[in-house]
């Protein structure tokens, strides 16, 4: 994350005039809540979720994301869903069943 944040500070400082900063107070404390809810927290959320459950089923359980970004989006956006990204979630959540399910079986 370190090296991710100082390369876009210095490409924003190579592209952009210093003037670019000054924003109303509302977008900066905007861009500072996203940097925290949506950066900084999951990042360290996902740490801690690997230290507590493993590596496997944190990322099994990750992959349900983009599953549901679609339903969230369908639900409360109004986007309509097509045949194709149904298909797609529907075999995204087959095969977190199926690998959760033998990895249940091979620990018992």
């Amino acid at each position: 994350m370190i090296v991710a944040t100082t390369a876009s500070l210095l490409q924003f400082a190579f592209t952009h005039p210093l003037q670019a900063l000054d924003v109303p107070a509302r977008v900066a404390g905007l861009a500072l809540a996203m940097a925290i809810f949506s950066t900084l927290l999951p990042v360290f959320l996902l740490s801690h979720a690997i230290r507590r459950i493993g590596s496997g089923n944190t990322s099994l359980i990750g992959s349900i994301g983009p599953v549901s970004t679609l339903l969230m989006a369908y639900v409360f956006l109004q986007e309509s869903l097509s045949p194709v990204q149904v298909a797609g979630s529907a075999l995204v959540l087959a095969g977190v069943l199926i690998v959760s399910l033998d990895s249940q079986r091979a620990g018992t």
